[in-house]
């Protein structure tokens, strides 16, 4: 008699794996499916949650880095300001624009800083299976 088993590989991944009852030292004699992650998801779908927890994560130290930099250089000269200015700008500009103008300071970064971290929240709720 042939009997199934969930097979723990990590934390998080498990195996789903047919054994043979008459064998006592449980040879796994067949493997089937895919492996499946311990809350019902796929490793793919673990990839992805991955990829976009780290992609807002990257985005939210991206604003984080400009915001510091521009106490260091404030004309923006320095390569690397240049680069997260290029990253960020795309993010900031709606909501800057939206914002009233107010002088000496600019507080679009943490507006998106707490929608990144809002909208990662939603992305990864409606990724979970239910």
């Amino acid at each position: 008699m042939r009997t199934m088993h969930m097979l723990p590989v990590s934390n998080y991944l498990h195996l789903l794996v047919e054994t043979d009852a008459s064998d006592k030292n449980g040879i796994i004699t067949a493997y089937r499916g895919s492996p499946v992650c311990s809350k019902g998801r796929t490793p793919m779908s673990g990839f992805l949650v991955n990829f976009i927890l780290m992609l807002f994560q990257v985005l939210s130290l991206a604003i984080l880095g400009r915001v510091l930099l521009s106490w260091v250089d404030p004309m923006g000269n320095m390569r690397i300001t240049q680069i997260l200015r290029d990253l960020t700008e795309p993010i900031l500009a709606p909501i800057r624009s939206l914002l009233p103008s107010m002088p000496m300071f600019d507080f679009s970064p943490i507006i998106a800083m707490l929608l990144l971290q809002a909208l990662g929240r939603l992305v990864l709720m409606a990724l979970q299976p239910s």
